[in-house]
């Protein structure tokens, strides 16, 4: 017959001899199981959600903004026939009895990309046919009939205003810098989407190891169990004993029921983003390893999806103010002309086109107070002033806001070995609290008390170690740099 501390002992080797057949029983369960990778579930969401199909739409709709804006050199013609017929209402021996008139004209013209200059070529047919009735007329030899042609080419060439066809660019530019700002606002809408699917995945995470954590310590309630309703049978355990284990085991289980409704609702959240199957997945994170902050100075700023954007509408003003000089210039334009003319009253004689002719012409004019000039110019140079302004302010929030990070992710840090320290201490309380209690110098409750205080603490330090991830990720968004922290997490194999 065994006495009480004999029992005692060898139920505790029991109980222990059992919780470690039960993880080895189940860790291997855990680890066949597939794993989901965070820089999976990004990519799986590149390719299949709707938002970044949108945002890919915007940049061709911002692209090709820019090529409307340059259709200016497009070859643009003009056709116009005419016809008219006429009887003049008070008749002489000179005048015709009726005439018709038939013609065409018809233009072609081209502004020229490099010059800036209007290429222009023309063409015009006329016939007209007359009748007499008078013998005078007939005697005089009025001609009845007469057809025209000619055919000419022009240039327009601005020497001042608009030289090298600077303001038919104009608009393209401005185009051309509205579309750098589209990328910058459209990658920082990419990356923030990202950023939040990234805490989706960290929520997932968390769910699923407070899960694991669950079961495992359902483990070993339902072992103590099993060896208090053993000992209460032989007497050496007392009923309230039993109670209170087995109410320890219910509400597990009523914890491991909610945490596994947790990580369903996350899991399916992520399915519908992804559009992949992952319920039989679990995440991966080594959460063991702490990504190192970069550190702070100028250079990073330059990635900082605001402040950049500043920048680039800073570019765009500075740009519309040199323009302003150009566009109140005088205008100075050369125009040059030659054409060739032909005619007869008979059809086949009248394709000679024998007259030749030439033109030149210089067109000058300006405006003498050039008010838009000076308002014009002092509005941008405010504007760019107050952003100048802005992007400072800017800068200094930033500032703060990634020294605020950095210091909560040192205090974590700090807590973390503090977690970690107390852990140990609450599970050599759990080993002491059993002993106690099996010697008989302690109570049931105090054993539970322990375990619990071991759930509560690994709880704390998993929500902690995640904690750094959320601000490492939040860090880098900040900065512009998620695409980079990605890869360095991949490359260290932590996701």
């Amino acid at each position: 017959m065994l006495s009480l501390a004999e029992y005692s002992k060898t139920s505790v080797r029991r109980s222990l001899l059992l919780v470690i057949l039960i993880s080895l029983v189940t860790t291997p369960l855990f680890a066949q199981k597939q794993v989901y990778r965070l820089d999976k579930l990004v990519a799986d969401v590149y390719e299949t959600h709707p938002f970044f199909k949108s945002t890919e739409i915007k940049r061709e709709l911002a692209k090709l903004a820019i090529f409307k804006e340059n259709s200016f050199t497009d070859t643009s013609y003009t056709i116009n026939p005419t016809y008219s017929y006429a009887k003049p209402v008070q008749l002489s021996p000179f005048t015709p009895d009726k005439t018709k008139n038939l013609g065409l004209n018809s233009s072609l013209s081209k502004t020229l990309w490099k010059t800036g200059g209007l290429l222009g070529a023309s063409l015009g047919i006329a016939s007209s046919e007359s009748s007499f009735s008078s013998s005078q007329a007939q005697q005089l030899g009025l001609l009845s009939n007469n057809y025209e042609y000619s055919i000419g080419i022009n240039y327009i060439h601005p020497l001042l205003k608009n030289k090298n066809g600077v303001l038919d660019k104009l608009n393209g530019d401005i185009k051309t810098y509205q579309y750098q700002q589209t990328l910058i606002q459209l990658a920082d809408q990419e990356q923030q989407f990202v950023y939040g699917l990234i805490n989706q995945f960290l929520d997932w995470y968390g769910h699923q190891q407070e899960l694991t954590n669950l079961k495992d310590r359902y483990s070993i309630s339902k072992t103590l169990f099993f060896d208090t309703k053993k000992k209460y049978k032989k007497n050496i355990a007392e009923r309230v004993d039993l109670i209170q284990s087995e109410d320890s085991l219910k509400n597990l289980e009523q914890l491991i029921i909610l945490q596994q409704g947790k990580v369903e609702s996350k899991i399916n959240q992520l399915e519908l983003v992804s559009a992949t199957t992952i319920n039989d997945a679990i995440p991966k994170l080594r959460l063991s390893y702490v990504p190192p902050l970069p550190t702070i100075n100028s250079d990073l700023f330059k990635n900082v999806p605001q402040i950049a954007l500043l920048h680039a509408q800073k570019e765009l003003l500075v740009f519309q103010k040199a323009m302003i000089a150009e566009k109140n210039q005088p205008k100075l334009d050369l125009t040059v002309g030659a054409n060739l003319n032909s005619g007869d009253s008979t059809f086949g004689e009248s394709f000679k086109f024998n007259n030749p002719g030439y033109s030149m012409a210089v067109t000058y004019s300006d405006s003498i107070e050039k008010t838009n000039h000076k308002i014009d110019n002092k509005i941008l140079e405010e504007s760019i002033q107050d952003l100048e302004l802005s992007i400072d302010s800017s800068v200094l929030t930033l500032q703060a806001s990634l020294v605020d990070i950095k210091i909560q992710y040192s205090s974590i840090i700090n807590v973390i070995n503090a977690n970690e320290s107390r852990l140990v201490l609450a599970k050599n309380r759990v080993k002491e609290e059993i002993k106690r209690y099996n010697h008989g110098r302690g109570q049931f409750s105090f054993v539970v008390q322990a375990q619990d205080n071991v759930q509560f603490i690994e709880s704390i330090l998993l929500q902690n170690k995640i904690s750094i991830y959320r601000l490492y990720f939040q860090f880098m968004t900040t900065l512009g740099l998620l695409d980079k922290a990605i890869e360095n997490l991949q490359n260290e194999d932590i996701i």
